[in-house]
């Protein structure tokens, strides 16, 4: 059942990911992965990275989510093309909430910009949490990613947003930079 799900998932992705080029870098995704740190590919192990989260502070690790599809998106409350694909992605993690995990990875400037955001869109999709939660989905999971570690050092992500697909295994199975659309 866990690989049907990867399948439907990579099946989602692929029919509502029409990228949009004027968010695209002039280097093909290959080069942008070799210039990653630990020269990360697609189909390898992705890398361990440590994060808190932003609303609960609770520390987290990536394998942590071991045997569960996990997305991690690199956003930014200033970037327009991010507002259009937040709110998306919380559909998504509402959708598999016994077997996806999301984790939001914001640039934002200031830690109160991503939180901010955050909590608007929860609102608007009636998610909100309960006391030091933001969603009351389980399965989401957002970060402020401050001096933007993760984002450059361990990923290379440069322009936003970015979304990367790693399967229950721990395997980066697909990066997409770029807008995903409906």
């Amino acid at each position: 059942i866990k690989g049907l799900l990867m399948v439907m998932i990579v099946m989602v992705v692929a029919l509502v990911s029409w990228v949009d080029y004027s968010y695209m870098p002039t280097q093909s995704t290959d080069q942008l992965v070799q210039k990653m740190p630990n020269k990360t590919a697609l189909h390898l192990r992705a890398p361990e990275f440590t994060f808190s989260a932003i609303d609960d502070n609770g520390s987290y690790q990536r394998s942590d989510f071991i045997g569960k599809t996990v997305l991690i998106n690199f956003w930014a409350s200033w970037c327009a093309p991010c507002k259009h694909e937040y709110p998306m992605l919380i559909e998504l993690a509402k959708q598999y909430p016994e077997t996806l995990v999301l984790i939001l990875i914001s640039s934002d400037y200031q830690r109160e910009d991503a939180y901010h955001f955050s909590q608007q869109i929860a609102q608007s999709l009636g998610v909100q949490g309960t006391d030091d939660r933001l969603f009351s989905l389980n399965n989401v999971y957002v970060t402020y990613d401050q001096g933007r570690h993760i984002t450059k050092d361990i990923f290379g992500t440069t322009r936003y947003p970015e979304t990367i697909l790693i399967s229950p295994e721990g395997m980066m199975e697909e990066k997409i930079v770029g807008i995903l659309t409906e």
